[in-house]
């Protein structure tokens, strides 16, 4: 077997890669650690968060086992593991396992999108029109941290002029 071949799905830092690409100061923040030198040729307000995964589809269908390939596996770990909880967290599929990976990260961006949509609301009851643009721009943030920031100075601000999306 290749290298290749013996990684497993759960191996992957899938899901931490995807939270550091999600928002533009994270990635400026990389650039500036990994090559300094061209941060200044980018511009990070132009990112965009896109949500995919960087597994393939024919790894992630390799790590499930047929159910009856699966439950034999369940009958072999039964004979020689006496605790439950254990039995169940190994018998648990890798599948399974980025379902519930899955609903932490739906959990996780629910709550962005719940500030997002309550600093727009914020806004919107204050100074009534809210700019595309601006309205854009506090949708692409999913930094909680920089929407919270955010949130104070739609508190505080007294005009529209005061709100700056690119501020953390």
């Amino acid at each position: 077997m290749n290298k290749t071949q013996d990684i497993h799905v759960e191996h992957f830092p899938d899901r931490s890669l995807r939270r550091l690409l999600q928002d533009k100061e994270y990635v400026r923040g990389l650039v500036q650690i990994i090559a300094p030198e061209i941060e200044v040729f980018l511009d990070f307000s132009r990112i965009t968060y896109k949500p995919r995964s960087f597994i393939t589809e024919v790894l992630q269908e390799r790590e499930r086992l047929p159910l009856r390939e699966r439950d034999a596996l369940v009958d072999i770990m039964r004979q020689h593991i006496q605790n439950d909880k254990e039995l169940e967290t190994m018998a648990q599929t890798t599948a399974e396992f980025l379902k519930e990976e899955g609903k932490e990260e739906g959990k996780e961006e629910g709550k962005v999108e719940g500030k997002q949509d309550a600093i727009l609301k914020l806004l919107q009851i204050r100074f009534q029109n809210i700019p595309e643009t601006l309205s854009s721009e506090i949708r692409n943030i999913h930094n909680i941290i920089h929407l919270d920031t955010l949130l104070e100075q739609a508190i505080k601000a007294q005009s529209l002029e005061e709100i700056d999306p690119q501020s953390s």
